[in-house]
């Protein structure tokens, strides 16, 4: 059974900037989009999805960084384009390597869904979001330090929030069939959404506590009568055997 290690995750980001620094240097150039496209990890089930994918029952997780208009205005472009390629595609690794789908990147961060048909899908859900945290903190922030890019100087680090939430949603596939996007649309994505508006925090509705409030190595905190928190301080690397 695969497992992820710090060093292997710490290696992959570490690529991830290296090629960014080289490659962030041509964004003054024009029509420079598609020379900076980047390859995700799970991105490619979106061709799964048809013009409306409806799914009964599916654990939602979305992750972004907070302040994030302030910190690209600060930033410029270069920098910010660095920035994203060290966190982006590490996020969609993770997403991949517990057996969810990113449905959309919004820029400054990501949607996905669990919608697996065995029973470790809200547990495997559950872990994502918790090595997210994890992974920012322990290998993205030190990466984005001066001592990590000097020839960039000191990025500030990342402060997140993650939410999950289950239930029924459906995704619309719009635009052209070259450059079609995914939106996706439900109750559980709201709920997710709103959740992860918390800093350096994973939040989760109540029905999906009950799903995974035996899950081993995990300790949760009661936020309201409708929410709870994960302590993903508690987890360590390497990620657990699936």
């Amino acid at each position: 059974m695969a497992t992820l290690t710090e060093d292997n995750l710490r290696k992959y980001v570490s690529q991830r900037c290296i090629n960014a620094l080289e490659k962030g240097k041509l964004i003054k150039e024009a029509a420079v989009a598609k020379r900076l496209i980047s390859t995700l990890d799970g991105y490619e089930d979106l061709q799964n999805f048809g013009d409306l994918r409806q799914i009964d029952q599916a654990s939602a997780v979305v992750i972004d960084i907070r302040d994030w208009t302030v910190r690209a205005a600060t930033l410029g472009p270069y920098r910010t384009y660095i920035t994203i390629e060290c966190f982006l595609p590490v996020m969609a690794k993770l997403v991949a390597f517990f057996g969810g789908t990113v449905v959309q990147f919004t820029g400054d961060g990501l949607f996905a869904l669990f919608y697996r048909t065995d029973i470790q899908t809200y547990t495997r859900a559950c872990y994502c979001a918790a090595y997210m945290m994890l992974t920012i903190h322990k290998i993205i922030n030190p990466i984005l330090s001066a001592s990590g890019i000097p020839s960039v100087g000191e990025l500030p680090p990342l402060e997140c929030g993650a939410g999950l939430d289950i239930g029924s949603c459906f995704a619309v596939k719009t635009g052209s069939e070259a450059f079609a996007t995914i939106t996706p649309y439900g109750e559980c994505i709201n709920n997710a959404s709103h959740l992860a508006s918390g800093v350096n925090r994973v939040k989760l509705t109540d029905r999906f506590y009950k799903f995974v409030q035996y899950m081993r190595d995990a300790n949760f905190g009661k936020i309201d009568d409708v929410n709870w928190h994960l302590n993903w301080a508690k987890f360590r690397f390497p990620t657990p055997d699936f």
